[in-house]
């Protein structure tokens, strides 16, 4: 993508969603977006109230649609987490379906962020664990969703994720720095004013061959 304010208005538009969201205008979205990436779970337990309900307004308004996991530091395996995260029962084989993605970023309350830089090596293997056993599962390479700073400055900068597609979060205008080991991003979460919003960077033949169609 060339590095320059038009590049958001000239892209492919989508969105992530959560329950925080609450209920979301699917008619109207449907005329403004190409994809949405549902929040389907996160640690060992929780799911999203509101995940079924958002993957099925997706697919009935024929936006290409995902799911995600937000990965939890403590209290909770890798091998838990993809256990929650595939107990929502979504078919990743089903045409239509983008990628399974992991979002791996700050904890909250903040609290809970200096256990990840006491236990880095641990952290960035639970990433990886989590990685292998959804592709195991699934057949399908998640894509990572992460901000540069957090990538930096709590994982470390860590290598061996350089062959995941890339999510990458910074709201600004123009097209962010990307962390080492990546020279391009799929997705670029631009701004989280309300619903946060994404671009993809490619043609839409390309994010429909990345959705298995």
């Amino acid at each position: 993508m060339d590095n320059n304010p038009s590049t958001i208005n000239n892209s492919i538009k989508g969105i992530d969603i959560s329950h925080f969201n609450r209920l979301v205008n699917w008619d109207e979205l449907s005329t403004e977006v190409s994809f949405v990436y549902c929040k389907a779970s996160q640690g060992k337990s929780f799911k999203d109230p509101m995940f079924l309900n958002n993957f099925q307004h997706a697919e009935k308004a024929k936006i290409l649609y995902g799911a995600y996991h937000f990965l939890t530091f403590q209290n909770a395996t890798a091998q838990d987490q993809v256990k929650n995260f595939l107990d929502c029962g979504v078919d990743f084989s089903k045409p239509g379906l983008l990628p399974p993605v992991l979002d791996v970023e700050w904890q909250v309350p903040d609290t809970l962020n200096p256990y990840i830089l006491n236990n880095r090596a641990a952290c960035v293997q639970m990433v990886k664990d989590w990685l292998t056993g959804v592709t195991a599962e699934t057949g399908r390479v998640p894509i990572i969703y992460t901000n540069r700073n957090f990538w930096q400055n709590f994982m470390g900068n860590p290598t061996g994720f350089e062959n995941y597609p890339l999510w990458i979060s910074a709201y600004q205008p123009t097209p962010p720095m990307l962390p080492p080991g990546w020279s391009e991003y799929t997705f670029w979460q631009y701004s989280g004013d309300g619903i946060d919003k994404d671009v993809f960077n490619g043609s839409m033949d390309e994010l429909k061959k990345l959705a298995l169609l």
